[in-house]
């Protein structure tokens, strides 16, 4: 019997639902923001997964010397350069500063490290998992730990969240703007029967031109649903690059 599959994607923002059809373009959006419920993470991320988000915004050159990072990092007297004072800010609020944020950060590198060969679907998913938690202030500030590698930093509260790389060469202030967080659903289903059909490969790309890069590739599960939370975060390059999102079913059926 002749199959064929049909694919439902469903993405919410700010809790509305807004249906998409395959391969359907979307507009860059603000900043990217990051929230990670448990139970929307799918175990069936394919583990060939291409880099799933460009972390280069803050780049090492690779005649970066030890001896200069050890001075860049001291103050003359030897002791550990400070931190940034970190202002988590609402982006659609006329960047206001925003208080009892939830702050979470973690050493790029010691983060994969700990994840190994776990599911993921976003590099932003890290510092929730295995960084530290802290709390902005009143005036949405918080002071991060003196910083000698690529740190991951997610920003949250109230279904809003940003996240960003912050380096060794940072300002003594910096920011991180909230948007609001978008979770794309999908529903692959046999078009006789309506039943839900699994290991369908599922993926995200972004367009520049005639060049198309994977970012990201993921089965459907028993149930023939995907989930992927902060959608967003998956085309924060494509605004700066003026490049097209694509979303697609990979896989044809016969």
């Amino acid at each position: 019997m002749n199959r064929f599959v049909s694919s439902i994607l469903c993405a919410v923002f700010g809790g509305a639902a807004v249906w998409l059809l395959l391969r359907a373009t979307a507009e860059p959006v603000l900043p990217a923001t990051f929230e990670r419920p448990a139970e929307v993470v799918s175990e069936h991320v394919d583990p060939i997964v291409e880099t799933l988000v460009d972390l280069d915004s803050d780049p090492v050159p690779s005649d970066y010397d030890d001896e200069v990072e050890r001075l860049d990092l001291e103050d003359p007297n030897g002791a550990p350069r400070p931190g940034p004072v970190l202002t988590v800010v609402d982006t659609g609020a006329n960047g206001q500063p925003v208080p009892a944020a939830e702050v979470f950060y973690a050493v790029r590198e010691s983060a994969h490290e700990a994840n190994g060969d776990r599911p993921l679907q976003h590099v932003a998913e890290l510092p929730v998992r295995y960084g530290v938690k802290a709390t902005t202030d009143g005036e949405g500030r918080v002071r991060l730990p003196p910083i000698r590698g690529p740190v991951l930093v997610v920003a949250r509260k109230d279904g809003q969240f940003g996240f960003r790389v912050i380096g060794p060469h940072h300002a003594e202030e910096e920011r991180l703007g909230l948007v609001t967080d978008e979770t794309l659903r999908i529903a692959i289903l046999d078009d006789e029967s309506g039943e839900g059909v699994r290991d369908v490969p599922v993926g995200i790309f972004e367009r520049d031109g005639r060049r198309m890069r994977r970012r990201l590739r993921v089965l459907s599960d028993e149930a023939g649903k995907v989930v992927i939370p902060h959608f967003q975060l998956h085309r924060e390059k494509l605004r700066a690059q003026g490049s097209e999102f694509v979303a697609a079913v990979l896989a044809p059926f016969a």
